[in-house]
């Protein structure tokens, strides 16, 4: 027994540190410039065992994460014969090490050390990360690095980069668990909340969804009304919709389609369809920004999608959602129109309680 903690300690502790610099595609880091510009690094995908780095809009990196650093294999094209050591675990303040990466030319000669621990301040929040000293060929500078983030901040002459932010694949954008529920007050009826439940599972084709209902519930008269319901499943880039239900008409997707990313990016678009007899909805999504929402649940980093949906004619909504990590929807500002009539919903997040 004492071996076997041993060794969950030991996969553990390399586990963490290769979470120094996570090389899952999908990973992006957006950072700002010392000229005020942004500049994004992004995991495009993997080659065999190596994850292809875009830097900018065209610079292309070959990396490898294993429990004893970080390597560069390629760079700009150029393949080393000798990958480069560009960071060496586990991180020890005293550590040096340097080399060769060697191509067709002349070598790439490089020296690095590691300083220890600092807290440094960005955009993105304070981090506690490991500095970094380096020298590749002419040019010298410093990267610090945080647990679960990565690059946190570069300098290297008179330039430098700031993060902004960081997002993994593996973020939920939207958290379904059995008994997931979320409470929300709205700007119509002090005296209604707005309530979505994930209420149990259902298979839709051979996919097990989360039912998520949404009602409305006001206790000063003691009325509880069922809106409509989403079935809903993680796959692969996000969480999807497999079918749903308004009123008593449930609506059948031919095609699931995501009601939100895992990874979103700003600008990113996507549609969808919920068939019927009368009036399918059509849905589309835009991805804005990222946005500080403030609401009474608490204060959340946000994506803002952009959402608009449209039954027929005579029925459409149209506004903004906006999602909290590892919470969800926190705020909705809707446009519903109906009956040749407009009115505006706004409904702000009072109480998120997890399922199980």
């Amino acid at each position: 027994m004492i071996a076997l903690m041993f060794t969950l300690s030991i996969v553990e502790g390399l586990a963490l540190q290769v979470d120094y610099f996570p090389l899952e595609p999908g990973t992006t880091w957006t950072y700002l410039t010392r000229a005020g510009r942004e500049y994004s690094k992004r995991v495009v995908g993997r080659e065999g065992e190596l994850a292809v780095v875009l830097h900018g809009a065209v610079e292309k990196h070959w990396l490898s994460a294993a429990a004893d650093g970080v390597r560069v294999h390629r760079s700009k094209g150029v393949a080393f014969d000798v990958p480069l050591l560009l960071f060496k675990f586990p991180l020890k303040a005293g550590d040096a090490w340097s080399g060769e990466a060697r191509a067709e030319g002349a070598p790439l000669a490089y020296a690095f050390s590691t300083a220890g621990e600092e807290d440094v301040d960005v955009p993105a929040g304070k981090f506690r990360a490991y500095r970094v000293d380096w020298k590749m060929g002419p040019t010298a500078g410093k990267t610090w690095l945080a647990r679960g983030v990565g690059p946190v901040k570069e300098t290297y002459g008179e330039a430098g980069l700031d993060l902004v932010k960081m997002s993994r694949p593996d973020e939920a954008w939207l958290p379904l668990k059995k008994g997931s529920k979320w409470t929300y007050s709205t700007d119509y009826d002090p005296d209604t909340d707005l309530v979505h439940e994930v209420v149990g599972t259902e298979k839709i084709g051979e996919v097990e969804c989360f039912v998520v209902e949404h009602r409305s519930e006001n206790k000063t008269a003691d009325r509880i009304r069922k809106l409509r319901s989403e079935w809903l499943a993680a796959g692969e880039g996000g969480v999807l919709i497999h079918k749903v239900k308004r009123g008593q008409a449930e609506m059948a997707v031919a095609k699931p389609f995501f009601k939100m990313k895992n990874a979103p990016r700003k600008d990113e678009e996507w549609t969808g369809e919920a068939a019927a007899s009368e009036n399918p909805s059509k849905y589309t999504f835009i991805i804005e920004g990222q946005e500080d929402v403030t609401v009474p649940a608490g204060k959340y980093a946000c994506w803002k999608v952009k959402v608009k949906v449209e039954s027929g004619t005579r029925h459409a909504a149209e506004g903004w959602e906006w999602y909290a990590k590892d919470v969800g929807l926190v705020k909705t500002d809707m446009t519903i129109k109906a009956s040749g009539e407009d009115f505006q919903i706004v409904s702000e997040l009072k109480k998120f309680e997890p399922g199980k």
